[in-house]
């Protein structure tokens, strides 16, 4: 029981770093990463059914992060095909950045995902392009990237 208490330690960080996207407060970072090292005891006891509802829950998730940061760079693009000067480079960039706090999740969560007997998933590389056509080709590869992310979900109970 202490440490199901432990994983729910980790929501108030987490919620803070997904508020702060696409640049978390370095606090709230360093809170999860401490509270993510003492669940270190729990994760020797743990069965595989006992992981699994965590790995759904983690990856619904990234998953509804990801589909907020694909909405910000369909806007982004929308702006940067219809008006190139309406929209800076530096406006995207930041849009871009959020990327790496969101999939860094998954990363974080890798042994969980051993201990599941799931493959950890692989995110794809974005583009560092600024320009309409990059930021439709990044688009591309979050939505085929949410799909994959959203048959493991399913498979697990699905997203609520």
């Amino acid at each position: 029981m202490s440490c199901q208490f432990r994983i729910l330690n980790l929501l108030k960080p987490l919620i803070e770093i997904v508020k702060g996207l696409p640049t978390p407060p370095a606090q709230a970072v360093v809170e999860f990463l401490k509270t993510a090292e003492d669940l270190v005891p729990c994760m020797a006891a743990p069965s595989k059914a006992a992981v699994l509802p965590f790995v759904r829950d983690l990856l619904c998730v990234v998953i509804q992060s990801l589909k907020c940061l694909q909405h910000d760079l369909q806007a982004m693009a929308t702006l940067a095909s219809t008006d190139p000067s309406a929209v800076s480079t530096s406006e995207v960039q930041s849009v871009l950045d959020s990327y790496q706090p969101i999939v860094g999740l998954l990363e974080l969560a890798g042994g969980i995902f051993g201990m599941a007997g799931i493959p950890a998933p692989q995110a794809p590389q974005l583009g560092q392009g600024t320009d309409a056509a990059s930021l439709n080709a990044d688009q591309a590869a979050i939505a085929d990237f949410i799909a994959a992310l959203q048959v493991t979900a399913d498979a697990l109970g699905g997203c609520r």
